[in-house]
């Protein structure tokens, strides 16, 4: 069975910006997120590449029950900094004892003091080089891409992969 893999939104548009999005979904997960995070993305550019994936079943929409929306509530109050988007996804990550995936800051850090395993982008590109899905040099060229569209990514991981596949 394929671990359960958590997306946030920033994740769904780095990858989509990047035109990884379906490449991504090949990855040895099944992949969730919820209709919040989806909601949060409407008016964005990212939209129509993250509902493809939704209607071809490469991505599983959730929505959180009754019980869920209360403990998001009390998530949310408890835990400063976190959207009701953000605080969705890490609901839904405790739920299906999956891996995170966002590169939101605090949100990685909340997650982290849950004990969940979390992972940003820069991790999910490594993953398309470790199973073979993107050449080295093809990740070369996306760390670039990355980098001009977002300045938050963490510069030692991305000097340390631009040192082995850029070289």
């Amino acid at each position: 069975m394929r671990k359960v893999a958590i997306q946030d939104a920033n994740i769904l548009i780095d990858c989509s910006q990047l035109g990884l999005l379906s490449l991504v979904m090949e990855l040895p997960f099944l992949f969730q997120t919820t209709d919040l995070v989806i909601a949060e993305m409407l008016d964005g550019v990212s939209y129509d590449a993250v509902q493809e994936c939704i209607d071809r079943k490469k991505i599983l929409v959730k929505s959180l029950s009754a019980d869920q929306l209360s403990t998001l509530e009390e998530m949310m109050q408890g835990l400063k900094g976190l959207s009701v988007e953000d605080c969705s996804v890490l609901q839904l990550a405790v739920t299906e004892k999956a891996v995170l995936l966002t590169s939101d800051k605090v949100l990685r850090k909340n997650a982290e003091k849950m004990g969940l395993e979390v992972h940003g982008t820069l991790w999910v590109i490594k993953e398309l080089v470790k199973n073979s899905l993107m050449a080295p040099n093809e990740a070369c060229e996306k760390l670039h891409l990355l980098q001009s569209t977002n300045e938050r990514l963490p510069a030692s991981i991305l000097e340390e992969l631009m040192k082995q596949w850029c070289s």
